[in-house]
């Protein structure tokens, strides 16, 4: 810098969370020399704040006069110092380390056959006719399938790559870990769907990008199928099952292949 300046007490304050860091910094410099130091903090995309743990620069300054001596009636207030509120944060583009992530949960009802239930007999009781307490289909009990959506995204790709777009309609054949949200996801239970993906040009017209992944998560896994009939290893009927194309009783038929997403940029287990 070509401005001689004094940082103040009480400064620097700084904030840290997932995916972010700022700072707010109080200067105090010469009065008429201000909107240098500012034109310098602010230039070539902002000047970087050494004492961040990640790179973050200033995006924001404000002057404020320090206080002087009250002049006389009708004149002008003489100021000797400023003191400039420089405002630092990342680069949306430079935070190519950083990741995002949520996970919303939601679930899924599934329909009973009803002609697999009945409701009690009478025990006997003369007029009344059991056969009577099989169930309507309206009556049907239904069961729930746990599903949600995790969301991952990814600041500052330099270069987007094909298998974006041909990964789409798989499923994960590998454990997914998702690490800020301490979760793991089972093989098969993912399946990738269409990502967002936004360009992020700086000021020195530099491109990268945010990659907005939305996965749909199927807790019993998007390649097994609820089969009425399947028996349970306790022996109950009804469970989660592989179908098997007639052509081919060998194999499970998968509707959305299991396949490795290492391109993703994932973490697999």
């Amino acid at each position: 810098m070509s401005v001689d300046y004094t940082e103040m007490h009480g400064s620097p304050k700084e904030d840290f969370s997932v995916g972010s860091c700022t700072a707010i910094r109080i200067l105090r410099c010469a009065y008429n020399s201000r909107w240098t130091l500012a034109i310098e903090l602010l230039a070539s995309g902002g000047a970087t704040y050494e004492n961040a743990g990640v790179p973050i620069y200033a995006k924001r300054v404000g002057m404020n006069p320090v206080p002087a001596e009250q002049q006389g009636s009708g004149t002008i207030t003489s100021y000797e110092y400023a003191e400039l509120i420089v405002e630092y944060g990342m680069r949306e583009y430079e935070t190519s380390e950083l990741i995002s992530e949520s996970f919303e949960p939601g679930m899924e009802f599934i329909t009973l056959d009803p002609e697999d239930f009945r409701w009690p007999d009478s025990g006997g009781v003369e007029g009344i006719d059991d056969s009577a307490h099989t169930l309507k289909d309206n009556e049907a009990p239904g069961r729930i399938n746990f599903s949600g959506i995790y969301n991952l995204t990814f600041h500052g790709i330099p270069v987007l790559n094909m298998d974006l777009l041909n990964l789409m309609g798989t499923t994960n054949k590998f454990t997914i870990s998702a690490p800020t949200l301490g979760l793991t996801f089972l093989p098969g239970t993912l399946l990738y769907t269409p990502p967002v993906t936004t360009p992020i040009i700086d000021e020195n017209l530099d491109l990268a990008w945010r990659v907005d992944y939305s996965f749909s998560y199927m807790q019993t896994g998007w390649n097994r199928f609820w089969n009425q009939a399947g028996v349970k290893l306790d022996g109950s009927k009804g469970t989660f099952d592989y179908m098997y194309h007639k052509t081919d009783l060998n194999n499970p038929y998968f509707n959305h292949p299991p396949t490795d997403w290492s391109a993703l940029g994932v973490v697999q287990l």
